[in-house]
């Protein structure tokens, strides 16, 4: 019979070889018992399945709108349905296109709402003393610009004037016998040289006759020139 190696102190410890000693009939050899084979975690079947055939799919169905038909007016139901219909986002020409309408509704409405607050002042119904400045300054522009506008009314109607043709002068009857300068109806006196070109008048009666003209004396001599 082989000798059996001695076994440590620990007695929960089994000797070399992993085996339990497995008793024998008397006269037979005793043997280790043989390891027991490690223990193999089974995977799931599922996992390595092999796959069968790819089969083909189904083409999808086209679906419809089903329509809400409205119920008849009296007729009432258990529940109501409201639809409501999608509207198209705005784009941006067309948020330009208000924002500009509404920037010109602004301008407009503070248009008139200065007119008011102006007309208040007028009235002397305005307290606000900011805008009884403002309009009291609006009202100095507006007396500036009438102001201008008198001035360049003088200035049209001047320039009018100048522009306009001359009143033709009356028209000559006579010459001096001094200085030959020519002189017009009604006139008394020579506008060159001073000479008498009439004799006055002698009230009550015809004018005397003309006397022969001395050598200072000066008289009329009737122009040749037509009249014009």
């Amino acid at each position: 019979m082989p000798e059996t190696p001695p076994s440590s102190g620990r007695p929960d410890v089994d000797p070399p070889g992993g085996g339990i000693d497995i008793p024998a009939d008397d006269g037979a050899e005793v043997v280790d018992a043989p390891d027991e084979e490690p223990r193999v975690r089974r995977q799931s079947r599922g996992f390595f399945r092999r796959r069968g055939p790819a089969t083909e799919r189904e083409p999808e169905q086209p679906t419809e709108a089903i329509p809400v038909v409205p119920p008849a007016p009296g007729e009432t139901g258990a529940a109501d349905v409201v639809t409501v219909e999608e509207q198209p986002l705005p784009r941006g020409p067309h948020l330009r296109r208000n924002r500009a309408e509404l920037v010109d509704e602004r301008e407009e409405t503070l248009f008139h709402l200065g007119g008011l607050v102006y007309d208040l002042y007028h009235r002397d119904m305005l307290t606000y003393p900011a805008a009884v400045t403002r309009a009291r300054r609006v009202a100095e522009i507006d007396e500036a610009i009438r102001e201008i506008d008198r001035q360049l009314t003088d200035m049209a109607e001047a320039k009018r004037a100048r522009r306009a043709p001359a009143a033709a002068p009356p028209p000559e009857v006579g010459c001096c016998m001094a200085c030959r300068a020519e002189f017009y109806a009604g006139a008394r006196f020579c506008m060159q040289c001073g000479t008498r070109v009439a004799a006055p008048e002698v009230p009550g009666g015809a004018p005397p006759a003309a006397a022969p003209p001395d050598a200072g004396d000066t008289g009329v001599i009737p122009s040749t020139r037509p009249p014009s």
